[in-house]
């Protein structure tokens, strides 16, 4: 299926990492180590999906070792969503919660595991040592908070298992709610905090102004993946996409949806913009010096995904050979 990506809004003008080059070898030794992928063609095909590109495009501003660290968190991302994505077994309940069960007890306080399974076992391998390196100098209620958005993350697979298996897509409220987790853009900008050195106070998280610009990004990246991964997902009967969704809600065809899309992720582009401006305004001139640089830390990543992520998918491998990306504004 050939879908075109219809034009929309993105921020601010994207940027790149100096060290991507370091991430490229970095990432590729690293998924090896961890056994996410071989050295056949499986890993041939992760390479080619630039996932250290990823990582150079949403995090532009990482130190040299912390890009490594950004990257081994975006190869462990795709590299385990394909195991539920592109299987049958991705759509078992009871598969989807072993795994979800296995990966979150790395970090969380029960710490029980349940019988390993072949194929999940390395990506909590992997998880491990991602969260060990990441935790390392963040304080304790940010160590929470990431937990939490991973446990929101990766339950979202039984959602997703639950809509594949019934054949029965969700209304477009419930899409846009189950997307904000099922996407991992949450930790992903948690992870962000820690590329930076500069975690954001969990008090400023609750003003109404972050959540916002918070949520708009979140929208905004996700839906974009959805408009670039849409051909492949559909392809595989996959309903838990926004496309899919507004093709069955509207009863349209997924070019049309897609058009719809992109008019959504405008307005969330908008509506982040206004946040940002209000923050700006309004909030950063009445906290400390410290909290004032966490907030400007933010934006910026915010900002860089939402920019980075359409820059990465026109020039990824992953969707290129079923779609042709269009230029954004």
């Amino acid at each position: 299926m050939d879908l075109f990506v219809p034009s929309f809004s993105t921020p601010h003008t994207a940027h790149i990492n100096p060290h991507a080059r370091r991430a490229r070898d970095h990432l590729r030794a690293w998924s090896r180590q961890m056994r996410l992928v071989g050295d056949g063609p499986d890993g041939e095909e992760f390479d080619a999906v630039l996932l250290d590109r990823l990582a150079a495009w949403t995090y532009p501003y990482a130190d040299e070792n912390k890009i490594l660290l950004m990257a081994d968190w975006m190869g462990w991302f795709f590299a385990f969503d394909d195991i539920l994505d592109d299987t049958a077994a991705g759509r078992n309940q009871d598969f989807a919660r072993l795994v979800a069960d296995s990966i979150n007890s790395v970090y969380t306080s029960s710490g029980r595991c349940p019988a390993p399974h072949p194929d999940v076992e390395p990506f909590r391998d992997a998880m491990d040592d991602l969260w060990t390196r990441t935790t390392a100098d963040m304080p304790g209620p940010w160590c929470r908070r990431l937990a939490t958005d991973l446990v929101e993350y990766l339950n979202s697979y039984r959602t997703h298992a639950l809509v594949n298996a019934h054949r029965v897509t969700l209304t477009e409220d419930a899409y846009r709610t189950h997307r904000l987790a099922s996407s991992a853009v949450l930790v992903s900008l948690d992870i962000a905090e820690a590329a930076t050195g500069h975690p954001l106070p969990e008090s400023l998280l609750v003003h109404p102004f972050i959540r916002i610009a918070r949520e708009s990004a979140n929208n905004v990246v996700s839906w974009v993946n959805d408009l670039y991964s849409a051909p492949k997902e559909l392809s595989l009967g996959d309903l838990c996409n926004y496309v899919a969704v507004l093709q069955r809600q509207d009863d349209c065809s997924p070019q049309e949806a897609a058009e719809r899309i992109a008019i959504r992720v405008t307005q969330q582009t908008e509506r982040f913009l206004q946040a940002e401006q209000d923050i700006y305004a309004q909030l950063i001139p009445h906290v400390p010096p410290a909290e004032q640089c966490a907030l400007r830390l933010m934006l910026n990543g915010l900002a860089s995904w939402m920019n980075g992520n359409p820059a990465w998918s026109a020039e990824s491998a992953r969707y290129r050979a079923r779609q042709i990306p269009a230029k954004t504004q």
